[in-house]
């Protein structure tokens, strides 16, 4: 099968002989190779990111059935210009400007549009999501249906589409293009480049100044990053030092029984997560887990140079229940979806992905339950899992919430689903300790929102341990 080629350009300024990773559109790749339908349709040409001629661009480009531009202050002058001639060259080429130069505004989109003709689409604000839809949709030419996009259409009638930025946009759904690979092939092909390496920590910007449209374009909202992801040594290292130190002393002092409980992070990403699978030369589903499990390996140490088996180790799954974190910066899924539902604004309440993903959720008692079974009984230096061990899709969470909450609701599945399934296996935690959890889905959830709905502020008072340096 022929691929679709697809060109990518962001032109950089060069400091030194040195020369930026294309950051922009390395995201906008990354991105789609991860949520494409079908991503083996489309063959990504290595990225143009830095300042070349014209002519030179279209002989790189001129192949391609697909450009994408990342436009910036400036870059805007050269990107048009080898725009147009790319579009004189290959007439067919669909050419899309996107990048904090584009407007928000549609009149001025319209403007653009009518004096630069070889532009096919304007994209408007982050483009990751709509880079992936333009994409899905470039055979059937169908751009209506397509969010966040102006173009001119066939009978020349100025068209622009419902812009898709919310509240609810998540950027820790984008995949590093560092981490992806994505990168790779560009520094093969340039092995005497000096790269200069740039990450977001966050997007967005809370000013509007006169000179740039980048905090009048992301309507003066801040989105940031997963904290494990923006600030990994403030998650490892507080966790590590607690950790060693708490664990340390416990030996030291000789405390008779000792329950360090760790974290689902810590195990490789799988369907089903059992104990007998956990290796601790595996790479875990997310860093903070790295510091959970030198936890579960200092314990393996007492074990192995003093014969100590009075530690043990509980895993607990997607916990939920009364006194969570209910910060939409930093909740997880069910706390987050209670605030949301609180505050009542949304009609209908978007879900992202189509409610396939299947999640472990156990209910705050019965981890605590697990947890002084644990100690009673001991697990003797060895992991246990304390889930439900019963798998609930996303779909199912939502219409568990809708019997006993009046709400309206739509599942978006253009949006990414994530990972198919996360389940704990609680055999062992069954036969070891006696573990038997006994709430079920709708009690558990049912008593956290009346919970939620009588202390909607407790969680303010809870401090957040990553909101400084």
């Amino acid at each position: 099968m022929i691929k679709e080629r697809v060109g990518l350009v962001q032109i950089n300024n060069s400091f030194s002989n040195q020369n930026y990773f294309p950051l922009s559109v390395g995201l906008l790749q990354s991105y789609a190779m991860a949520y494409l339908k079908n991503p083996s349709d489309f063959q990504f040409l290595l990225p143009i990111y830095k300042n070349v001629a014209p002519e030179q661009a279209v002989g790189i480009l001129k192949d391609a059935s697909i450009v994408a531009f990342s436009v910036y202050v400036w870059n805007e002058r050269l990107s048009l210009e080898i725009a147009a001639a790319l579009k004189q060259r290959s007439p067919k080429t669909l050419i899309i400007i996107g990048g904090p130069s584009v407007h928000e505004d549609r009149g001025k989109a319209q403007a653009f549009l009518r004096t630069h003709p070889y532009v096919d689409i304007l994209c408007h604000g982050a483009g990751e999501e709509v880079f992936v839809s333009i994409l899905e949709n470039f055979k059937t030419k169908r751009w209506q249906k397509v969010s966040s996009i102006s173009f001119i259409d066939k009978e020349g009638k100025f068209i622009s589409t419902p812009c898709i930025q919310s509240k609810t946009f998540d950027i820790n759904a984008i995949p590093s293009p560092y981490l992806s690979g994505v990168f790779d092939p560009l520094m093969a092909a340039n092995p005497d480049e000096t790269w200069l390496a740039l990450w977001e920590t966050n997007r967005g910007c809370p000013f509007s100044c006169a000179y740039c449209q980048w905090g009048y374009n992301t309507n003066k909202k801040i989105y940031s990053f997963d904290t494990s992801k923006a600030k990994p040594a403030s998650h490892f290292v507080p966790i590590l030092m607690v950790n060693t130190n708490v664990l340390e002393a416990a030996r030291i002092n000789k405390v008779g029984k000792v329950v360090y409980v760790s974290t689902i992070g810590i195990y490789e990403e799988a369907g089903v997560l059992r104990e007998s699978d956990f290796r601790c030369d595996s790479a875990p589903m997310d860093f903070a887990g790295w510091a959970k499990r030198m936890g579960e390996l200092q314990i393996g140490a007492y074990k192995t140079q003093y014969g100590y088996d009075n530690f043990s180790i509980v895993c607990p799954a997607h916990v939920y229940g009364e006194g969570d974190n209910f910060d939409p910066k930093v909740s997880l899924v069910i706390p987050a979806l209670l605030y949301r539902l609180s505050e009542g604004q949304e009609n209908p309440l978007v879900v992202w992905g189509d409610g396939s993903a299947v999640r472990d959720f156990v209910y705050s008692g019965d981890v605590a339950e697990g947890i002084v079974l644990a100690m009673y009984h001991g697990t003797h230096g060895e992991l246990v899992n304390l889930g439900s061990g019963i798998g609930t899709s996303i779909r199912e969470l939502i219409e568990t919430l809708h019997t006993f909450i009046p709400f309206e609701y739509r599942f978006d599945s253009s949006k990414p689903t994530g990972v198919a399934k996360r389940v704990m296996d609680i055999s062992r935690a069954k036969t070891m300790i006696g573990y038997n959890p006994q709430t079920s889905l709708y009690e558990g959830l049912k008593i956290t929102w009346d919970w939620y709905i009588n202390n909607p502020d407790e969680h303010l008072k809870k401090k957040n341990h990553y909101a400084d340096d």
